[in-house]
């Protein structure tokens, strides 16, 4: 009865051997895909800064030639709207004009001639 309860010992240490070294092997086979999709981004997000720096260029060409001024990068990071800027002139003309006191608000702005 010994050897028995002693060779069902041995086998159950034995499969949990085999359950854990086929886990280990489908660890590293996850590891060796998430390696792969690593380098795989990594290319890609290399490509993009390339992309994204030629299309700045162009854009900042573009500008110059015409007389535009582009924010530079510190600017970019504020949350402040692109067209918030326009509207801020435009308010700022309105009150010049209409400057009568007119609480007649936004829907009764002057016309553009």
């Amino acid at each position: 009865m010994g050897l028995g309860d002693t060779a069902r010992k041995i086998q159950k240490v034995g499969d949990i051997v085999e359950d854990l070294y086929s886990k280990l092997t489908d660890l590293r086979e996850q590891v060796a895909e998430m390696r792969d999709t690593i380098e795989d981004t990594h290319d890609r997000v290399g490509g993009l800064e390339d992309e994204l720096a030629e299309q700045r260029a162009v854009l900042e060409a573009i500008a110059e030639a015409n007389g535009i001024e582009l924010p530079t990068e510190a600017e970019e990071g504020t949350d402040v709207p692109a067209t918030e800027g326009a509207t801020a002139e435009s308010t700022d003309g309105d009150s010049a004009a209409g400057s009568g006191g007119s609480d007649s608000g936004p829907e009764e702005t002057p016309g553009i001639e």
